[in-house]
């Protein structure tokens, strides 16, 4: 929050529910449903690597909207 206090909430990443995600302070594209934010993150897959270690390909950035709720 802006001055500085913290709400717990329960974050839903597909397919299960966890403490997955803990945003950084910063500016969010957001969608407020009832009882749950939604925040539009960027996340990486897995890259593909050689035989010897080196990264052949990195993975793919998608944007993914991350369900947070109050617990």
């Amino acid at each position: 929050m802006p001055d500085g206090n913290e709400v717990t909430m329960q974050c839903h990443f597909p397919p299960i529910w966890a403490d997955c995600f803990k945003p950084a302070l910063g500016m969010y594209q957001a969608e407020i449903n009832k009882h749950d934010v939604r925040l539009l993150f960027a996340t990486q897959g897995r890259p593909d690597y050689n035989k010897n270690g080196t990264i052949k390909k990195p993975g793919k950035v998608h944007e993914v909207w991350v369900k947070f709720s109050f617990v």
